[in-house]
């Protein structure tokens, strides 16, 4: 029989409006009467409406379905907050006959809710799953909410609810959560095929191959199928491949032992509920969910979320129920509300790798599930990437009008072609096919296709790189960068840290550096070194944080982990840690007071690092007979503000700036004794162990940059690209690091920005402080002194001067950042225009700042090795993760090379990517205006092109031609301009005018220079035929093939973001041969090629070499317009002048503009540093 249902475990769901990507939804009721109808149109329709209802499903709901309220919808019209348009269907599950019964002889809502009985939790079977997102129907407030897990609990009740749920309690969260899986469908390949058949392109192409098939011009129709199904096919290879890697890189299926009905059951990790308590084995196991630890400790890879596969260690959430005898810090824990955000370093994140997990007190290490399925991180993760968030780009925009553009001239065509047709009294099939014809010209075929072939070749030279792309549209974008923000540690400078040394504080005095390898005096700053990391074996080496192995090994010390033993001691204890060659510590030692020194330190509990507390903490047992004590380590600033006043030196803002003056990274290190039994510190909340300690001095770690960098940031700087840094390290020991590598140019000024808040009225209050630097040595002691003048500004205390506005760069921490974000976002454009600094930045405040930017027109590159960079990676319109873990799918791009030359790389292949691009398509839109012109031309006639010439100009010239032309690499050097970003910028507009006005006057050149000919003989047109055996015809099919190979040349860009085109052999050689062929056709063709190509030779030799001079000047033409009149100088003024632009169009460009006018801004206080 099952269980009752436990009243104290945890009721509260997470209805997270902020996790929502719905911005609203309305119900629809499908309606008989509309369906028929539908039905009706369709069949008229010849099946159109039923093609377009499947292109826009929400016009298909508005025309099946009538709307109604929320509870008695069949389907809902979802708009996501991107602006995208949904329809998604509402399941019932679980509804008994009573309960539809009883709503259906309701009159109205209300009566519905008055007349239950029921929770309202027992009707919430109605949901709606949008992007992997369940969202379920709420009775009681008439709307769908976002179901994603346990949230907002306390952390006493979670602890005090241990029992499992009953088996009505895991059918009720399973109707609200469903299955505990993340499952990425592989569609068969014949759904793909399906699905990519009815693309719009390609019904636009099944319907060209039909009306080609119908009049006779079968090689062109079967070329055009090939060539449709083979990239068909590719596409759909590459679109499988995807989803069967990401699928089997999510896949996850493990028996997971849980409490359920107050006994312990093994289960299959899908059937997870949340509030489903979980053991956790002590050899660890990959998390099938989001789980939150109530007991034992657990060491934890966490590479999948944040890059790092240093081990973590996980700890159980604060708020256990104490004895009655401490029932107050009890009750102050209990009111704690439980947050995955807020407590991270207690929470086990789904498809990360519990190593091993330790229980020192003889039970089991259990946790809580708080979410399943996608609503987990990993789940969360796999959701961004299967429906990414779109950055708009100009070219993409740009591209789609000037197709809407070919489309109205097709219209135009197509209308010239049935008024012609008519003249010439053609049949009304032939006047239909000749019309479409001339929308397949102006619109080509192989438009898509061209396109995606240059990104294609990116992307293999990007690989040759080591650089790895999941989002190709974002090659192209890279070629746009203008900012890139660097993390520090492990991307600018190297990934471990040596210990420099130590610097004691004794009597409130700073001592002489203790280098490392040097022997550390026994002390509290020793025991600190010692015991405050969250080191542990595993596979026998010890493993951990760099830093905390570079303390630990320079103290000498050792640790022995005991598990789970029979000792009473040892049970309380995670582990020992004592000098090497220590003597054994027996239970008699534990109440000896004779010793004169400590044998061993037993760690009793850990406060693991969290980046927005700043610090880490350890209690310790000492022994012998030493009651517990505290140690702490962190940021100095932290430390400091943490630390007993009387116990801090004078000099310590000055030592720390000194220090991180130097570019070294310093922690602080402080303890406390505690002054109560082992078993009451093991309950001390964290806020009351770590307030009031004793300060205890500095840890010096040296990290190093990398022989890369400073290279790369001249390269950046060199091509007018602003590298900005984004660290959570300390503001100091960023700006040395920034001026290290020349991230701040030599002289140029640095001003700090401090922010903070008045206490009267709250007020925003910024300070601007110059900071100068003085290279002072380590061996000696610190002073500075500067003659201020009394200004009365601030207390007097510094001199106010405005800075030199052509060259100072701000400097800013996380902490003034966010308050200036949140209340002056005016003044934020200013500091994020000039800042070059950004330190103590939170992950979150990383991803503020690349949206910041982004929101000021800046094209943001995004460097980071994978710590806490997700965010900010994914933000970014170009993110490139030096990680190679899983959180690295995350970031568009990833690089297998360890340094920030990837950077460069990409952008130099996103330049040429995006170069190519334009060429591409100026190259088909030109193909597109000649072949149109000459069709025209022909129709005037009464012919047309035949089936082969088609497919010599198509075939044989375009496409290979538009193949190989991308394949030119990447130019070497960076250039300070960036290429276009639009295709209606004037650059590229005169390129294309100027371009088809050319080719235009050559084709009636040549058709005129043939209307001259004494020998020529006009056409004699029969009616209801192509009449395609002519002078006319013969003449402009040379000249049009000719055309494409001129502008192909024309519009094969070199330098500077391309190397030059004699550099691309396989278009070369490709080009020469397709110039000697048309010359060869044009002057001396042989008898199958003019029974092949239906020609009419002109008899008159020199005539025919003439066509071949005329092609030749227009090439030269075509050349002298996109190689030297284009890229002038003196297009760009003439330009200038035309339009006379008075306002920048990007925000940046005026914010700048604000600040070279003010300047009174920033009002500077002198500082030295």
């Amino acid at each position: 029989m099952p269980a009752e249902r436990n009243s104290d475990a945890p009721q509260s769901f997470a209805d997270v409006e902020e996790l929502s990507e719905v911005k609203s939804c309305v119900g629809y009721r499908k309606h008989v009467a509309l369906m028929a109808l539908f039905v009706i149109l369709t069949v008229v329709s010849g099946g159109m409406l039923l093609l377009v209802s499947y292109w826009k499903p929400h016009w298909r709901l508005r025309l099946t379905s009538l709307r109604c309220h929320l509870w008695d919808a069949d389907e809902v019209l979802v708009k996501g907050k991107d602006g995208g348009v949904f329809v998604e269907e509402v399941v019932t599950e679980g509804m008994e006959e009573e309960q539809e019964e009883w709503i259906e002889e309701s009159s109205s809502v209300e009566e519905c809710l008055i007349n239950s009985e029921r929770k309202a939790v027992a009707l919430s079977c109605r949901y709606f799953i949008h992007h992997h997102q369940r969202y379920v129907f709420d009775w009681e407030r008439q709307v769908f909410e976002l179901k994603t897990g346990l949230r907002d609990v306390k952390c006493g009740e979670l602890h005090r609810w241990s029992h499992g749920l009953c088996d009505a309690e895991v059918d009720e969260r399973k109707q609200l959560f469903g299955f505990n899986v993340i499952d990425v469908k592989v569609k068969p390949y014949w759904q793909l095929l399906y699905e990519e058949i009815l693309d719009p392109f390609y019904i636009f192409q099944w319907a060209s191959v039909i009306f080609w098939c119908l009049d006779e011009y079968i090689y062109y129709a079967m070329a055009i199928l090939f060539i449709s199904f083979v990239s068909m096919g590719i596409s759909l290879y590459q679109t499988r491949k995807q989803l069967e890697n990401l699928r089997d890189m999510v896949a996850m299926s493990s028996s997971v032992t849980v409490l359920r009905n107050n006994a312990t059951v093994e289960i299959g990790s899908d059937k997870l509920v949340p509030g489903d308590v979980i053991t956790i084995p002590p050899n660890g196991l990959l998390m099938p969910c989001d789980a939150v630890l109530i007991s034992g400790m657990c060491i934890v890879n966490e590479s999948m979320l944040t890059g790092e596969s240093v081990p973590v260690t996980k700890t159980e959430l604060p708020g256990k129920p104490m004895p009655s005898s401490s029932r107050d810090i009890d009750g102050k824990e209990d009111s704690t509300l439980y947050h995955p955000d807020h407590h991270k370093s207690h929470t086990l994140f789904c498809g990360t790798q519990v190593i091993q997990s330790r229980f020192y007190e003889g039970g089991r290490v259990v946790a809580i599930v708080t979410k399943t399925g996608f609503s987990t991180a990993k789940g969360s993760l796999v959701r961004s990437i299967l429906f990414s968030k779109s950055i708009g780009f100009k070219f993409f925009r740009d591209a789609l009008r000037f197709i809407g553009v070919l489309c109205v001239l097709a219209a135009g065509g197509f209308i010239y072609s049935c008024i012609q047709s008519v003249k010439y009294h053609n049949g009304a099939s032939q006047i239909t096919f000749r019309a479409f014809d001339l929308i397949t010209t102006v619109v080509p075929p192989g438009l898509p296709a061209a396109m995606t072939v240059g990104l294609v070749y990116a992307l293999q030279r990007l690989k040759k790189r080591g650089i790895y792309c999941i989002s190709p549209p974002r090659v192209n974008m890279s070629g746009k960068i203008k900012l890139v923000c660097f993390d520090k540690t492990g991307t600018l400078t190297e990934d471990g840290l040596d210990l420099y040394g130590m610097i004691p504080c004794i009597d409130r005095l700073f001592q002489s550096i203790i280098h490392g390898g040097c022997d550390i005096p026994e002390g509290h700053l020793l025991y600190a070194m010692a015991a405050c990391h969250t080191l542990t074996y595993i596979t026998g080496q010890l493993a951990g944080d760099p830093i905390d192995l570079k303390m630990f090994e320079a103290t000498g010390w050792v640790i022995e982990e005991h598990g789970e033993e029979s000792s009473h001691y040892e049970r309380m204890i995670e582990c020992e840690i004592k000098p090497r060659n220590a003597p054994l510590v027996t239970e008699e030692m534990l109440f000896e007071t004779s010793f004169s020194k400590i044998l061993s330190l037993g760690v009793v509990k850990r406060f693991p690092f969290s980046s927005n507390l700043q610090r880490m903490s350890v209690i310790v047992s000492p022994l012998p007979a030493q009651k517990p004590a505290v140690y702490v380590k962190g940021a100095p600033e932290m430390i400091r503000s943490l630390s007993n006043k009387d116990t801090i030196p004078d000099n310590f803002q000055d030592k720390l700036k000194e220090l991180t003056g130097e570019g070294y990274r310093v922690l602080a290190l402080a303890w406390k004794p505690l002054g109560v039994r082992p078993l009451r510190a093991d309950r001390m909340a964290r806020e009351d162990v770590e307030s009031n300690l004793t300060f205890l001095g500095l840890l010096v770690m040296q990290n190093k940059l990398k022989p890369e960098t400073q290279p790369v940031i001249l390269e950046l700087k060199q091509a007018a690209i602003r590298c900005v840094m984004v660290t959570g390290d300390n503001i100091d020991t960023a700006i040395c690091v920034a001026r290290e590598c020349e991230l701040i140019c030599p002289g140029q000024r640095v001003i700090r920005v401090d922010a903070s808040v008045t206490e009267d009225d709250q007020q925003l209050s910024v300070a601007y402080h110059q900071v100068t630097y003085s290279r002072p040595s380590l061996s000696t002691s610190f002073s500075a002194s500067v003659d201020v003048e009394m200004s009365g500004y601030q207390q007097g205390q510094f001199r106010v001067s405005p800075v030199a506005h052509s060259d100072f760069v701000f400097a800013v921490s996380g902490k003034s950042f966010g308050l200036i974000l949140s209340r002056d976002p005016r003044l934020l454009d200013k500091i994020i225009v000039r800042g070059l600094v950004f330190a103590r930045m939170s992950p979150e405040q990383k991803g503020e700042l690349v949206q910041s930017l982004q929101a000021l027109g800046f094209c943001v590159c995004m460097c980071g090795d994978g710590a806490n960079d997700c965010g900010a990676l994914r933000a970014a319109n170009a993110g490139i993760s030096l990680s190679e873990a899983e959180a690295s799918v995350a970031s568009p791009f990833t690089s297998k090379i360890p340094n920030i030359t990837c950077v460069p790389a990409l952008i130099k292949e996103g330049r040429a990517a995006l170069t190519t691009s334009f060429s591409v398509f100026k190259y088909m839109a030109l193909y597109s205006m000649i072949e149109f012109i000459t069709v025209l031309m022909l129709y005037e006639l009464n012919s047309n092109l035949g089936d082969f010439q088609y497919l010599y100009v198509d075939l044989v010239v375009v496409l290979v031609i538009a193949l190989v032309m991308e394949r030119t690499d990447a130019y070497p050097h960076l250039d300070r301009r960036r290429p276009l970003g639009s295709l209606v910028s004037f650059p590229v507009l005169f390129s294309l005018f100027s371009q088809i006005a050319l080719q235009m006057i050559t084709l009636f050149l040549a058709y005129t220079y043939l209307l001259g000919e004494t020998w020529f003989t006009p056409l004699m047109e029969i009616e209801n035929e192509d009449n395609i055996v002519c002078y006319e015809n013969t003449v402009l099919f040379c000249i049009c093939s000719f055309l494409m190979i001129n502008v192909a040349v024309a519009f094969a860009a070199g330098a500077p973001y391309r190397r030059p085109m004699y550099t691309n052999q396989l278009f070369l050689w490709s080009t020469v041969i397709l110039v000697c062929l048309t010359a060869y056709i044009t002057v001396w063709p042989p008898g199958f090629l003019i029974s092949l190509l239906q020609l009419k030779v002109p008899p008159p030799y020199l005539f025919r070499v003439a066509l071949v001079e005329i092609a030749g000047v227009s090439f030269m033409i075509s050349v002298l317009i996109d190689h030297f009149i284009v890229p002038s100088d003196f297009l760009k003024r003439l330009w200038t002048k035309v339009r006379r632009k008075k306002r920048p169009r990007n925000r940046y460009k005026h914010v700048e503009r604000e600040i070279a006018e003010d300047v009174d801004w920033p009002p500077v206080l002198f500082d030295v540093h």
